[in-house]
């Protein structure tokens, strides 16, 4: 009878225990990383009545008959299995995913486990458990390097930590250079000199093939207005040499077609062919014709006379005279001289008017003002002859747009190849060109480039650039252009190049080219795909630095569309602290100011043979037992372990198994309860029964 009240008693004891393991789940609902128990039973010994026996020949075999002494706590199990991610956005929070693995904490020598992953950085950047300050473990990586295979280290972020700078050794370039660039005539080219002026090329230049690096004299004569002896101004924007005193060097007139001519004594004559007229001027007259005043004239073959005469009684008003060059002069009733035939002509040249054709012996003419006689040439003219005039000054036009004001009467210029001011150049390098072009219908302007030649009204293709940001070895970021243009008369062919130059403090010595060569089929480059620059950076401390870089050219295309190349380089300024992020690995990453990312280190994480043979230390801490297994420590890849950022684990508790294991809880206490009840009646009874 006795048995049974101690057997309800146990049932009691243990299912208590099992409501306090039920009580510590509900409370630890919302714990972080919590993970649930249960109680399992088992019953306690026996009380053998009789054992078995095995059948003989006569009767079977008979089973022991035994009576049970209770129960007792089998086990208290913790069931490690994850729980649901619960997004907080702190950046050093972190949610295990899988079933197995745990954080490592330490306080000193003390070595502790946990599923919560609610860290924060301390004072000096120790990552450290919320709320116990136990250091995280892992491995702290050495410029950006982590090596795992070593003891675990205390976490920690250098919040003043810098990246060194990384100086640029390549650029890559992707993207597309146009297949639809097609070639456009040069209209107008303005070279942009290395001194920070900038020079249109003239109209008239059309032989000069100019390119980026080469050196032009901006006092180099580019065209040349020779004043003539006759008063005209000539044009010219070749040849030479000019000078004054001297003929054109190639007369660019037509020849005479006629002559008209007068005299001190107010006469005029026309001039006759293959005659010569000159300055000096005087031929012999052959005969006159004498016109009186009343209207009558009488031709005469020899004589003297003279206007106002009487012959024959009749007044001579005017005349005209003929002489052995067959000229004719007409003689004005103004005149006071005496023409005697057979004699040389009294008077003097004193004005010619020459005209001549514009070119060679026939069309349009051009007719001189009345030349002086300090206009006429000292050769004279002659009807059937080519036109001159010898010149008197020159007032030369420079590349740079400087034109003369006051004529040369001095020096010797030839177009191209003289200065002005005489004798005095003014050099500088090209540095840039902009090109003005057009298709026939638009204009449009375009960059000259470095390694291409281009001469006015000739043709070329529109060029294309981007800009290349490159860094030094203390990190300072220069800019440089590199610039692609389609090749002439070979549709697949590119030409790439980085012109000579200052770039901010960057000096590029020595230009470079590289022509790219595509396949018209598919567009891919086919050759050319790489070449080298070398730059000089001038530090502050008065030295330099050669640095070379490559240029890779092996991403570009030839398709269809825009022109849209980049360049892309390796290196990166000096960057400071910005900011940290885990990733789901556990590698810590540093983020600097320069843009770049570093690593900082890698989280431990362990893992157990028997994680639920953990020992619970309190504050959501295990350590080790023996029942655990020793603990595996690794980088979350080689343990299988994943993370969620940013994140916590909540805990693992069922609330309605709870609930359920509560109501059978609860049901098993009141059954062990009602056995003592029933067992004290059984009693109750047997007192009885002796006092009645």
């Amino acid at each position: 009878m006795m048995r049974s009240l101690f057997t309800a008693v146990s049932g009691l004891k243990n299912h208590q225990t099992r409501m306090d393991v039920i009580g510590n789940n509900i409370a630890n609902v919302n714990t972080t990383g919590y993970k649930s128990s249960r109680v399992t039973f088992a019953d306690t010994l026996s009380q053998t009545l009789s054992g078995a026996s095995s059948s003989n020949g006569n009767v079977g075999g008979v089973d022991a008959k035994q009576v049970g002494l209770g129960m007792s706590v089998s086990s208290i199990d913790t069931n490690f299995t994850h729980g649901s991610a619960s997004s907080t956005g702190n950046n050093t929070d972190m949610a295990i995913d899988t079933d197995n693995g745990l954080f490592v904490v330490k306080d000193g020598d003390n070595t502790y486990y946990t599923r919560n992953g609610n860290f924060t950085l301390d004072d000096d950047g120790s990552l450290v458990m919320n709320g116990s300050g136990l250091h995280l473990q892992g491995w702290n990586a050495t410029d950006g390097s982590v090596n795992p295979s070593g003891d675990t280290q205390n976490l920690k972020i250098d919040m003043n930590s810098t990246m060194q700078p990384k100086p640029t050794s390549a650029v890559t370039s992707s993207g597309n250079l146009s297949a639809d660039d097609t070639a456009e005539t040069i209209k107008n080219i303005k070279l942009t000199l290395a001194d920070g002026t900038t020079v249109s090329v003239p109209s008239t230049d059309t032989s000069t093939a100019y390119h980026i690096g080469d050196t032009v004299d901006k006092n180099k004569v580019m065209s040349i207005k020779a004043t003539l002896l006759d008063g005209s101004t000539v044009p010219l924007t070749s040849g030479g040499p000019y000078e004054a005193g001297k003929y054109l060097p190639s007369n660019p007139f037509g020849k005479v077609s006629n002559i008209n001519l007068t005299f001190a004594d107010g006469s005029t004559a026309i001039g006759a062919s293959s005659v010569n007229y000159t300055t000096g001027y005087r031929p012999n007259i052959t005969g006159m014709t004498l016109y009186y005043t009343d209207g009558t004239s009488d031709p005469e073959l020899s004589g003297s006379y003279k206007v106002g005469d009487s012959v024959g009684g009749k007044t001579i008003s005017n005349m005209t005279a003929t002489t052995d060059d067959k000229t004719t002069f007409t003689i004005p009733n103004s005149s006071t001289s005496t023409y005697t035939i057979g004699s040389q002509y009294p008077s003097d040249v004193s004005t010619m008017a020459v005209t001549y054709y514009n070119s060679g012996s026939s069309g349009a003419t051009t007719t001189t003002p009345a030349l002086t006689t300090s206009q006429i040439d000292s050769a004279g003219y002659t009807i059937g002859n080519q036109y001159q005039s010898k010149i008197t000054g020159i007032l030369p036009t420079t590349l740079g747009g400087t034109t003369a004001t006051t004529p040369d009467t001095t020096n010797s210029y030839t177009i191209g190849s003289s200065d002005y001011p005489y004798g005095t150049p003014d050099n500088s390098t090209i540095s840039g060109m902009t090109l003005t072009l057009s298709d026939g219908t638009n204009t449009t302007t375009s960059s000259g480039v470095y390694g291409s030649s281009y001469t006015l009204g000739g043709s070329t293709y529109p060029s294309y650039a981007t800009t290349a940001t490159v860094y030094d070895s203390l990190g300072a970021a220069h800019s440089i252009p590199v610039s692609f243009q389609r090749t002439s008369g070979t549709g697949d062919t590119w030409l790439a190049s980085v012109a000579p130059g200052t770039y901010g403090t960057l000096t590029i010595p020595s230009g470079v080219t590289q022509t790219l060569t595509f396949d018209g089929s598919t567009g891919k480059l086919t050759s050319g795909g790489s070449m080298s620059v070398n730059m000089t950076v001038p530090y502050p401390n008065g030295a330099t630095q050669n640095q070379q870089i490559s240029l890779d050219f092996s991403n570009l295309t030839q398709y269809s569309g825009e022109n849209n190349a980049s360049a892309t380089g390796d290196g990166y300024a000096a960057g400071f602290y910005k900011d940290m992020s885990i990733g789901q690995d556990g590698v810590i990453t540093i983020s600097y100011t320069n843009g770049q990312k570093q690593t900082g280190g890698q989280i431990a994480i362990a893992s157990f043979n028997n994680p639920a043979g953990l020992e619970k230390e309190g504050g959501s801490l295990y350590s080790q037992s023996n029942n655990s297994g020793t603990a595996r420590v690794g980088t979350f890849t080689s343990q299988g372990v994943t993370v969620t950022p940013g994140a916590l684990e909540m805990s693992n508790v069922d609330i309605s198994n709870e609930f359920s294991d509560m109501i059978v809880t609860q049901r098993g206490f009141q059954a062990n309860s009602k056995i003592i009840t029933v067992s004290d009646e059984m009693l109750q009874t047997l007192i009885n029964m002796k006092q009645s």
